[in-house]
């Protein structure tokens, strides 16, 4: 078993080495992988290299190694390129973290002052918050953090005149305290949609705050330790993390990795769960450089080989991803480093497997007419997340239906818009429903081994940007029992068509649907809409009713 510091440091720092060196000599018509590199449509890219070519310097720098001064010179070379070029939300971000890192090692006039002068000028976040109102222009809510990062890391500069960090920052934390009982941040208030930013958030404030050197508040702090702790619930040998919603893959494992971190540098993990915590961390590690990174294409792999994720982080992002990758890699090794923990191996050599469904809830909502929570079961090295949340405007997108994840078994394809394992019923008018949302009443019950959640609510009617309550009520049942998965709904719709997809990897598993009367096999092959983030659905099977009673499925794990 390997260190933190030994998974992380000299292959993230070589990493860094290689891309900087291709954009170097490849220049603004730089390729990589048939893509060029540096046309990113979100505007990205330029922060996430500069910012990641000054980490590479600086490290190279204190280690008195001959190669700084040819990084510092590319350094230059793309901070100039970046003056001529948009630059856009966490693009911005990211290029005052650079400029941030050569100003505290008192290094930030090493680059010309007129590039300062117009990276002063690009990296205001204006765009993007409207400071009178305090407001973002057309982002969720996890842009208010951007916002106030972009903010306290001007004030930092000394390159705004009027502070507006701690504003921006009181404003979110009243957001994530008036959006959950427990403080996580809803990403489309007040939908209830609580993802992998929603718990991520604390973290990465937590991080922010103190590189901007401000202080960071008790609330965040009392999150962030709430986050780890459920993190260390989910602990798994297979180094399985966050699995539902949007921004999977290594970024979904890595979420989890990144709260322990930060929890670990600010003392908030229990003395009990710190050996489960370092190793949880270990495997994540480990499965982030062994699974998603491939190192024959010395590229984290997040589309090729049947992957996929969402729309916005395609490959035509593939420069941007391993640029920004590294960074959060080296953000954790750091966190590690504060902890003193970035050299030390746990004493524990294996994570606990139950041999029993174990069963954990992550409540950010629990009114008499509103409830959302995520629930998180173990059973050997299987972990699943369970989300019975709001989803607002991505309502339709299957990673986002209330399905039991397991990574690469149970998964479905980011944005795809099919039924995934829950049923869609058509009413005599035409109008779609789907259990997914509204839930108004949710419990779990755990019994020798056997868990069963009910949730009840109200059925979300589709068709516009966002889902409307209707009328009709549900109840749907989930049961975990041995290798056996099943869920039963019943709903006010009863005798309305109804249909239902399920979608196999190659670690497949049994299936079994009743109260359906007909199916249709779906064409997988090379379809976008049957890529998931750890691989291709080979086999999909659209289950259909003419006259829907009682729906259920059974899914038995090999």
């Amino acid at each position: 078993m390997k260190t933190i510091r030994e998974l992380i440091e000299k292959f993230m720092y070589e990493h860094l080495e290689y891309y900087v060196a291709q954009v170097d000599e490849g220049g603004d018509d730089t390729v990589i992988y048939g893509i060029r590199a540096l046309d990113d449509p979100e505007k990205f890219v330029y922060g996430a290299l500069v910012n990641t070519t000054a980490s590479l310097y600086l490290y190279y720098k204190k280690n008195g190694d001959e190669r700084a001064e040819k990084t510092l010179a590319s350094l230059k070379k793309f901070i100039k390129s970046a003056c001529s070029v948009q630059i856009k939300t966490w693009g911005k971000l990211s290029m005052l973290r650079a400029m941030a890192k050569l100003y505290k090692a008192g290094m930030l006039d090493v680059i010309p002052e007129e590039d300062i002068a117009v990276l002063k000028e690009k990296t205001n976040y204006e765009d993007f918050f409207v400071k009178s109102e305090m407001k973002l222009i057309g982002c969720p809510t996890n842009y208010m953090h951007v916002a106030m990062a972009c903010a306290g890391f001007r004030e930092l500069l000394g390159w705004d005149k009027e502070p507006f960090c701690d504003k921006i920052r009181d404003k979110l934390i009243s957001i994530m305290m008036n959006g959950s009982d427990s403080g996580y941040m809803d990403e489309d208030p007040p939908m209830a949609r609580f993802d992998r930013y929603s718990v991520i958030v604390t973290s990465e404030l937590s991080d922010t705050l103190e590189a901007v050197e401000k202080d960071v508040p008790q609330s965040v702090l009392d999150n962030l330790a709430h986050a780890a702790k459920m993190s260390v619930l989910m602990a798994n040998e297979k180094g399985d993390g966050i699995n539902y919603g949007r921004s999977l893959s290594c970024h979904g494992d890595g979420a989890t990795l990144e709260i322990l971190a930060s929890a670990f540098a600010r003392g908030l993990v229990a003395d009990e769960d710190k050996d489960t915590a370092l190793l949880y961390c270990i495997r994540i590690t480990e499965k982030i450089f062994d699974f998603w990174y491939d190192k024959a294409r010395r590229s984290f792999n997040i589309w090729w080989d049947g992957r996929s994720t969402n729309k916005y982080r395609q490959v035509h992002r593939v420069l941007e991803v391993n640029m920004d990758m590294a960074n959060h890699m080296l953000t954790t090794l750091h966190n590690f480093e504060i902890a003193g923990l970035a050299d030390t191996l746990p004493s524990i050599e294996k994570l606990s497997s139950p041999e029993k469904w174990t069963v954990s809830e992550l409540e950010f909502i629990k009114k008499e007419e509103q409830c959302a929570t995520t629930v998180i079961l173990r059973r050997n090295d299987t972990m699943i997340m369970l989300p019975l949340i709001g989803l607002g405007k991505v309502y339709m997108n299957a990673a986002y239906q209330p399905y039991p994840n397991i990574c690469g078994i149970i998964e479905a394809a980011p944005e795809a818009k099919y039924p995934f394992l829950v049923p869609q019923y058509k009413a005599e008018d035409g109008a779609l429903y789907r259990p997914i949302q509204f839930y108004t009443d949710i419990k779990t019950e755990s019994r020798c081994g056997r868990v069963k959640v009910t949730a009840k609510g109200k059925l979300a009617k589709l068709g516009e940007q966002y889902p409307k309550k209707s009328g009709y009520c549900f109840e749907v049942t989930y049961k975990f029992s041995g290798n056996d998965i099943s869920a039963e709904f019943v709903t006010e719709l009863e005798g309305a068509e109804a249909e239902m997809l399920v979608g196999y990897h190659e670690e497949g598993f049994e299936f079994k649907a009743v109260g359906f009367d007909g199916q249709r096999e779906e064409e997988t092959k090379e379809v976008y809409d049957f890529k998931t983030p750890a691989g291709a659905i080979v086999k999909a099977v659209t289950y259909t009713t003419g006259k829907a009673g009682k729906l259920s499925y059974k899914i038995t794990l090999n």
